[in-house]
């Protein structure tokens, strides 16, 4: 029964080694996506056709994410003679005075006019059901504004870093509240990881016991420790700036080395299953270990081809991003596979 409850906790392990860097990753996008596309707007009554506010009462009133126009809208000045003149511009103007309207003289602005058209307004939270949800019911509000007012460079809006590349997983994960999130997920993956490998290497090593002949290579699980130690590392050094390209080569140094010996370890243990394969064939499912042994040759692949790439072209930041958002997550479908590879029935 040893050998079936090591092949439970391999299942456990991997599965949440998939499961968790790729939840941690995907958050981070998803909240900064949020936190770059939602737009804070004064609280004023806001309508769904035509708002007015006086000038004054306009400025003086606090940002709110909450309460915004859903649709958008036109600016229109309505000013000290009565004319209703169109802003052609997308801020409203901070004074309350306006020069050289149709040849007039200094007027001032007496109330502003938003008309709003049919086509939602997507950087209104109210159009954003998730996220007006989880804002609102959790008194976030407060929060959200205050992070944007002290790192209002550091978001911007994107649709989907998978297919557009606009920002890297490093940038997604290098703000309050999403770096907590990051800093903690990543590292609880590479325990899982370490786990994972752990349990492996008991597998082999009871397996060797009852079947003398068998001899395994045991660089898998020094290697998959190896990359939990980079991850780990990477996780604590993300947001760290230093002036310095001793500490940015550090940190190229930190991610390429993870990468190397994760693809590494799992090479190890694919050639070492695939290897005894006869002798675990009824403990796995081979149609799975097959095209684990394919994902694995085609993962070997795409690193070549980007370290090419990236070594003697020039490609773009965008496509730097779309690389790194997809590999690392293709990476982790390795544990996914070996999540359903053994069987946990009795043999």
């Amino acid at each position: 029964m040893k050998d079936l409850n090591i092949i439970k906790r391999i299942k456990a392990f991997s599965l949440l080694a998939f499961i968790f860097p790729l939840i941690a990753i995907n958050l981070c996008w998803i909240i900064y996506y949020y936190i770059g596309t939602l737009k804070t707007y004064r609280d004023i009554p806001w309508n769904n056709k035509e708002t007015t506010s006086n000038f004054k009462d306009y400025h003086s009133a606090n940002k709110s994410f909450i309460n915004c126009p859903k649709y958008k809208y036109n600016i229109f000045l309505k000013l000290s003679n009565g004319k209703l003149v169109k802003y052609n511009k997308v801020s409203v103007p901070r004074s309350d005075q306006i020069n050289n309207v149709e040849n007039s003289n200094e007027l001032k602005i007496n109330e502003l006019v938003f008309k709003h058209s049919d086509e939602k307004n997507n950087r209104c939270v109210k159009n954003h059901t998730i996220a007006n949800f989880i804002i609102t019911n959790f008194n976030l509000e407060k929060s959200i504004i205050n992070i944007r007012k002290r790192n209002e460079s550091g978001f911007s809006i994107i649709e989907n870093p998978y297919i557009n590349g606009e920002v890297s997983i490093s940038r997604t994960a290098r703000f309050f509240p999403v770096n907590y999130i990051f800093k903690s997920m990543i590292p609880l993956s590479a325990i899982f990881l370490f786990m994972y490998w752990l349990n492996n290497l008991y597998f082999f090593s009871w397996f060797k016991k009852n079947q003398k002949a068998i001899k395994f290579i045991k660089k898998f699980f020094y290697f998959g420790l190896l990359s939990c130690v980079f991850l780990i590392l990477h996780s604590i050094f993300l947001g760290v700036s230093y002036d310095s390209q001793l500490f940015k080569n550090f940190r190229k140094f930190v991610i390429i080395s993870f990468i190397l010996f994760e693809i590494l370890s799992q090479i190890y243990l694919t050639l070492n299953i695939f290897k005894f394969s006869e002798d675990l064939k009824k403990y796995l499912r081979i149609n799975v270990l097959k095209i684990k042994v394919g994902f694995i040759s085609l993962i070997i692949l795409t690193t070549i081809i980007s370290l090419y790439v990236l070594a003697f072209e020039d490609p773009s930041s965008n496509f730097k991003n779309i690389l790194e958002w997809n590999y690392f997550s293709v990476l982790l479908i390795y544990y996914f596979l070996s999540s359903i590879l053994w069987k946990v029935g009795k043999p």
